[in-house]
């Protein structure tokens, strides 16, 4: 089901999930928050509070190393207790993949660390057409 109204276009929504698309621009992340917003009566203050942080650092993240004005696709899904986020976008021309938490220069950024600290799990995809995918789930409680 598609809601309507301009503020909630590109939000489809679902009983138990949620997914929005925004363009790579500086307001993206303040978007993602916005776009999750109805997941906040689900989820325990103190949940709502890492979710929104952790979608802001991974859209942060989409933003800076992704295509400039690029989509980057946000789906939330509540499941057994849990619930799921991932942020999907496609790289920017020429920028090296992150693997991990670390790089010959120590530690990459702060958003990665946050990720693995607070979520119960978490992961991140890579196709050779050049879009990522991280996720991460969060206890639901």
């Amino acid at each position: 089901m598609r809601e309507s109204g301009s503020a909630d276009r590109g939000r489809v929504i679902h009983p138990m999930r949620l997914t929005h698309q925004l363009e790579a621009s500086q307001e993206a992340p303040h978007q993602a928050r916005v776009a999750f917003e109805p997941l906040r009566q689900s989820l325990s203050t103190e949940r709502w509070e890492d979710l929104r942080l952790l979608v802001t650092e991974l859209v942060t993240n989409a933003v800076k190393y992704g295509a400039a004005g690029g989509p980057i696709t946000l789906t939330a899904e509540r499941f057994d207790g849990h619930v799921r986020v991932d942020v999907v976008n496609v790289l920017a021309p020429g920028q090296a993949v992150v693997t991990g938490l670390a790089g010959a220069e120590g530690l990459v950024g702060l958003g990665l660390a946050l990720v693995a600290a607070w979520s119960t799990a978490w992961g991140h995809e890579h196709d050779p057409a050049g879009a990522t995918r991280v996720w991460f789930e969060l206890d639901a409680t």
